[in-house]
C-alpha cells in the first residue's frame, strides 16, 4: 500500500510540472494571415483570401516563447489599411488571446482548440475588420 501512495505521489508530481497547452513556449510560432473580413457598416462587406505569396492580404502574427509577439497585415478594398503593432500576449484556458500593445491598450483574438488558427477582430479605419491567421507550415 505505502509503495503504492509513494507511485501516486510521485506521478502528481510529475504531472505539476506539466506546460500548458496555451503557454508561450508551446504557441510560439509564425501565424501568416489567409483571410480580412471587413464590414463598413450599412451592408458594405468585403471579404479577401489570400490566393498565393504575394498577394492581397499578407501578413503575419509572430508568437514568442517570452510572450512577445508582433503583427502586420495589409489589405486593400474597403477600409483598406497596413497595421503594424508589437507587445505582449497571454492565452487563457478557453483560448481567448489577449494582445497588449505598448501604450497600454488590449485587443483580442481566439486560439482554435488544434492551436492552428488565430482570429482577431479590431475596428480600423472606422470598420471592423475581422483577420485570420494559420500556422505557418
Amino acid at each position: 500500500m505505502r509503495r503504492i501512495l509513494c507511485v501516486v505521489s510521485l506521478l502528481a508530481l510529475i504531472g505539476c510540472g506539466r506546460i500548458s497547452p496555451n503557454s508561450p513556449e508551446l504557441l510560439a510560432g509564425t501565424f501568416d494571415l489567409e483571410l480580412v473580413n471587413v464590414d463598413a457598416g450599412r451592408g458594405n462587406v468585403y471579404v479577401l483570401v489570400k490566393l498565393g505569396d504575394h498577394s492581397d492580404p499578407s501578413g503575419f502574427i509572430q508568437l514568442n516563447s517570452d510572450a512577445t509577439y508582433t503583427l502586420t497585415a495589409t489589405y486593400n478594398g474597403l477600409a483598406g489599411t497596413t497595421w503594424q503593432t508589437n507587445g505582449m500576449y497571454r492565452v487563457d484556458n478557453s483560448g481567448l488571446v489577449k494582445f497588449t500593445i505598448p501604450v497600454g491598450r488590449t485587443f483580442s483574438g481566439s486560439l482554435t482548440e488544434e492551436r492552428r488558427q488565430i482570429s482577431v477582430t479590431e475596428n480600423l479605419n472606422h470598420a471592423t475588420v475581422r483577420l485570420v491567421f494559420n500556422r505557418a507550415p
